[in-house]
């Protein structure tokens, strides 16, 4: 556990190091976006997002079908979206835009490379239903989910906040290289947290099983959460707890500052 926490710290600090001197690219390239809706009312059990570079926001309504509301250009598509066998799939597309200077970096993000493009909004809003699995992986851009019920929940940021409000899971992997990661108001099974640089909140959340909070540089907030088992992985920064229970609890830190409690529930 601890090898493994320590490889996480490294990793991450290394992440914001080659990722912070990039930037995103200007507004004048942005001009030629339009926006664009997709729609399906078919039985999606599954939820599948890779995106680049956008403001990713994932909600639900009550509706019928699902809405996918997202820009693109007026030469080629930035997004694949396809329906099969109950998986939604969202992709930003690989090719390069010619003489727009769009692609000024590319990240690897699980064994597949993403290009740089514009900063854009995509907003997917879901019916209230129970979803077996939602999986959301963003390179550079804030990711926000909001009262999504998932067996399995899945939501990355390589650069930039996460954010994830109301929400139910069995198990919940959220993490951000650089940024904050926020989770309140949700009721989860199991669950890792990890920032590396920026700082992890939980607050106001309820665990059934085991939750490990692991942060490299920046704060740890924990407050009124309740857990079966609660880990927390903090490396330089500062780590606060209030009304926070657990039947069992470990934390280590290398530089790490405490304050509050974590008593039994």
């Amino acid at each position: 556990m601890k090898t493994k926490w320590v490889s996480k710290v490294l990793c991450g600090l290394l992440c914001a190091g080659l990722l912070c001197g990039f930037a995103a690219p200007s507004a004048e390239e942005n001009a030629d976006l339009v926006p664009r809706q997709f729609q399906t009312a078919q039985q999606i059990d599954r939820i599948s997002v890779e995106d680049a570079i956008s403001n990713v926001t994932i909600r639900t309504a009550d509706t019928d079908h699902i809405t996918v509301d997202y820009a693109d250009t007026t030469e080629k598509p930035l997004y694949t979206i396809s329906v099969e066998d109950g998986l939604l799939s969202i992709q930003t597309t690989t090719e390069e835009f010619a003489g727009k200077n769009m692609s000024l970096f590319k990240i690897r993000m699980d064994g597949k490379t993403v290009s740089g493009r514009p900063d854009h909004d995509l907003v997917i809003t879901l019916p209230q239903k129970q979803y077996q699995e939602l999986s959301v992986a963003l390179a550079v851009g804030t990711l926000s989910v909001e009262g999504v019920k998932a067996s399995q929940l899945t939501a990355e940021s390589a650069v930039n906040t996460v954010e994830l409000s109301g929400i139910q899971a069995d198990q919940l992997n959220t993490a951000s290289a650089v940024g904050q990661v926020t989770v309140r108001d949700s009721q989860i099974g199991n669950a890792e947290i990890d920032g590396a640089v920026g700082g992890v909140v939980v607050k106001n959340v309820t665990a059934s099983g085991q939750v490990t909070v692991s942060n490299a540089v920046g704060s740890v907030s924990l407050e009124d959460v309740t857990a079966h088992e609660l880990i927390v992985q903090s490396a330089l920064g500062s780590t606060s707890y209030k009304n926070v229970k657990a039947s069992y609890f470990s934390e280590a830190g290398i530089f790490n500052w405490s304050s509050g409690t974590v008593s039994r529930p």
